[in-house]
């Protein structure tokens, strides 16, 4: 008897364990990458779409990686940069971004951290570009949106399809010279 109870406890276990491996939820604000074996299978939740909710998925088999959704941000703060004037300028910027593609953002940044990292340094890049090609005072007040806006265009054509994310805005806060 006591000996019955503890096989039927041991399966009961099992099978627990074998449920809660096979169920995950993808929430409305989150998007999901199913991979089996590290290989990419299906995009879950992607922008444009509406399907949060309860998914199945083969146990010890398939993972999930769960992604963002909404938009994500990151700050530049203190950057040098030297305007067409050679004149030198510290700037501060935020930008604000989301993933648009998920499989892409995957192969390319693997986690949201290693994304915005990237990011940082396309931003930085193509801020350069901008900046270096006005002068001082356009970047201090006269055409500075102007600039943000070719910012933002540059950046969505080179990490649109290097990392899968679409760059929503760029705002440039604070443009000093130093001290």
């Amino acid at each position: 008897m006591q000996r019955n109870l503890l096989i039927i406890a041991g399966i009961a276990f099992f099978v627990l364990i074998l449920v809660g491996q096979s169920m995950f939820i993808v929430r409305q604000d989150r998007q999901a990458i199913v991979l089996r074996f590290g290989e990419y299978v299906r995009t879950i939740n992607a922008p444009g779409e509406d399907e949060p909710g309860l998914y199945f998925k083969m146990p010890f088999v398939e993972s999930v990686v769960i992604y963002d959704r909404r938009n994500l941000g990151i700050t530049l703060g203190g950057q040098a940069y030297v305007a067409s004037d050679q004149e030198r300028l510290i700037v501060d910027a935020m930008v604000r971004w989301q993933i648009a593609d998920a499989r892409r953002f995957y192969q390319s940044a693997f986690t949201e951290q290693g994304g915005a990292d990237r990011l940082e340094v396309f931003t930085e890049a193509a801020m350069r570009r901008a900046l270096g090609a006005a002068t001082s005072n356009d970047i201090i007040s006269g055409r500075r949106a102007a600039l943000m806006q070719a910012i933002e265009e540059d950046l969505n054509r080179s990490a649109a399809t290097e990392l899968g994310v679409r760059v929503v805005d760029v705002r440039i806060r604070q443009a000093d010279l130093p001290d």
